[in-house]
């Protein structure tokens, strides 16, 4: 999240960064915390994550993966 960024504002610019789609009608789905999304980064940075995920039933563009932060991705 950028500083006053809404997690749906969040949701709205990563996908359009890193699979140049344009999402429209988000909704609010379930959030995700715990020990489970601990994690440590290369440099011995560690975070504990917490993951808003949200649905949406249509958006705009062909989707096209970044490559540096994502290898791939997947929808259902």
């Amino acid at each position: 999240m950028e500083v006053g960024e809404t997690f749906e504002d969040t949701a709205v610019r990563e996908l359009r960064e890193e699979l140049d789609i344009t999402v429209k009608n988000l909704r609010f789905f379930d959030i995700f915390s715990g020990p489970e999304f601990f994690h440590t980064y290369p440099n011995g940075d560690q975070v504990y994550s917490v993951i808003a995920m949200f649905t949406a039933d249509h958006y705009e563009g062909e989707m096209k993966v970044d490559h540096q932060e994502i290898a791939s991705y997947q929808y259902f």
